[in-house]
């Protein structure tokens, strides 16, 4: 399981299943969008990454890497 949220105050949490889609309407209007992100039951949340341009992005969460593919 993914977790994943906008890095802003009070965002809601997205739960994604592997091999799961979200879709979701961002409450921030900007250029830059950020989110993070936090992986199955390991502690802490990455740091906020860009999601207004598709990519894929590397995490290092409490070292075990992880990826996200948009």
């Amino acid at each position: 399981m993914v977790y994943a949220r906008e890095a802003i105050v009070n965002a809601e949490m997205y739960i994604i299943a592997p091999h799961q889609h979200v879709t979701f309407w961002p409450q921030q209007t900007g250029k830059l969008r950020r989110m993070t992100a936090s992986v199955g039951d390991l502690p802490g949340e990455s740091k906020p990454f860009d999601f207004s341009t598709s990519h894929c992005t590397m995490l290092q969460m409490d070292n075990k890497v992880t990826d996200l593919q948009q």
